[in-house]
């Protein structure tokens, strides 16, 4: 059995979001502000709700940070609050300022002695938890702003905050009852509730809203190419792609929107489009190590190994440490058999990014199939270590296997088995090792699973038919 076919482990890029580079503009917004959208900030944009409330002394303060004049307007308020020490406005403002500044532990301060003048300030407790979201800890965001829906339940930021905490907490379902309890529901709402509702599996609810957001802003360039980053990011590459073509027809030869263009036409197997999309790109920044990194994956894709090898060995001298670049490299080198020249690649990566877990999977199987059994052995521990799933677990027992070693592989394959009931390569590997040791019936069984698991499991279809 050819180990290097059992030992591929998906790139984390094959269908990652990461790498839409357009997230984003306008979707800056889809993640945490630093401050609340609507009252944390100086209005400034068209979907930000006016300071009609502001305290007249603290007027010159809102201009100040207007302008950009972060220190003076700190300076004003500190003078304001010296006069006036009960001020919950003053203590608001200046704990905007310091969260501004990322000093989260004097914007804690001053949020907490607003509180102290007024309990059941909701402006305050959604700045607060805005604080909490700012340093990742959303559950104490979550209780700030589900309090602040206690005392109001129609709270506009408070549900808008709260749907964001609870997105990025993995509940996209109970976030969309708070973004549709958004009113007015702006354009940010309705970009964070079209991802709702893809990630909640309503996909049509999804698709639905996002072609009436495209139909309402036609010649808005940078909504359409936002919406289509947020699509391909969401893996609906077929509607991304129309959104992308959109924004390129209104901004034609615009690298970022060329870039995003051709990455949706390549997630979605459309090759020669991606090509010609990202040669566009190219022309306008020949240098640039992520449109050639795309432009490789296409070929590689394509099995073209050479054309490949060539961009990538392009990208690698311009961003020495892209690790996504590195693992391509090797991966691309690892496919015409050249083993010994992924190693260093992926050892160099590894000092980079000593977590990811496809390196250490692309370089325990180049150890492997360079004769290195027991530094193969240590990669896939590590690579156990660090994602403890079914695959790595196979990885593990395959490197025992073949080293003849069937009581320590079949260790590895049963745990595989723990994490994935159906895994075709542990139960496969399983029965390898029972037909081994003269347990047709039992390797027959086996067989037939990973077969139900896997239907065009080559090898096991091989095994069967040499037991029968």
């Amino acid at each position: 059995m050819k180990i290097g076919a059992s030992m591929l482990h998906p790139s984390r890029l094959a269908g990652s979001s990461s790498k839409w580079s357009g997230i984003l503009a306008l979707a800056v917004i889809l993640l945490f502000p630093t401050v609340a959208p609507a009252q944390q900030s100086v209005p400034a944009k068209k979907n930000a709700q006016p300071s009609s409330k502001i305290q007249p002394q603290y007027r010159e303060v809102e201009e100040l940070l207007r302008q950009g004049l972060i220190e003076q307007a700190k300076e004003k308020v500190q003078e304001e609050l010296s006069r006036n020490p009960s001020s919950v406005e003053g203590y608001n403002l200046l704990g905007i300022i310091y969260s501004d500044q990322k000093d989260y532990a004097n914007a804690f301060e001053a949020f907490q002695r607003a509180l102290q003048l007024d309990p059941n300030s909701t402006r305050t407790r959604n700045n607060l938890g805005n604080v909490y979201v700012a340093q990742e800890k959303l559950g104490r965001a979550e209780k700030e702003f589900r309090e602040v829906l206690r005392l109001d339940p129609g709270n506009r930021d408070g549900n808008y905050n709260l749907g964001l905490v609870l997105m990025a907490k993995g509940a996209p379902s109970e976030s969309i009852t708070h973004f549709l309890r958004v009113r007015p529901l702006n354009i940010a709402t309705r970009f964070n509730l079209t991802r709702a509702y893809l990630r909640a599996g309503r996909t049509s609810d999804g698709l639905k809203g996002a072609r009436e957001l495209s139909a309402e802003n036609e010649r808005d360039v940078q909504l359409h190419f936002t919406l289509g980053v947020l699509l391909a990011s969401e893996k609906q590459y077929r509607a991304a792609q129309l959104e992308l073509e959109k924004a390129n027809a209104l901004q034609p030869e615009t690298l970022e929107i060329l870039y995003n263009l051709g990455q949706a036409y390549l997630r979605s197997g459309a090759y020669a489009k991606a090509e010609l999309v990202l040669n566009r790109a190219l022309k306008l920044k020949p240098d640039s190590p992520e449109t050639l990194y795309l432009m490789a994956q296409v070929y590689s894709d394509q099995t073209r190994a050479v054309d490949a090898l060539d961009l990538l060995m392009r990208a690698h001298k311009l961003a020495p440490e892209n690790t996504d670049v590195i693992f391509l490299l090797a991966r691309v080198s690892m496919s015409q058999n050249y083993f010994e020249d992924a190693i260093p690649l992926l050892e160099s990566g590894l000092k980079i990014a000593p977590k990811r877990a496809d390196l250490h999977a692309a370089l325990g199987e180049s150890y492997f199939m360079s004769g290195k059994s027991e530094k193969a052995i240590e990669e896939f521990r590590a690579l156990i270590e660090l994602d403890p799933m079914a695959r790595s677990y196979a990885f593990m027992g395959l490197s025992y296997r073949h080293l003849g070693r069937f009581d320590e592989a079949r260790k590895y394959f049963e745990e595989g088995l723990k994490q994935d009931h159906y895994n075709a390569s542990c139960l496969f590997n399983l029965g390898y090792i029972e037909e081994r040791q003269g347990n047709h019936q039992k390797a027959e069984q086996l067989f037939q699973e990973a077969l139900r698991s896997k239907p065009d499991y080559s090898e096991a279809l091989l095994e069967l038919a040499n037991l029968r």
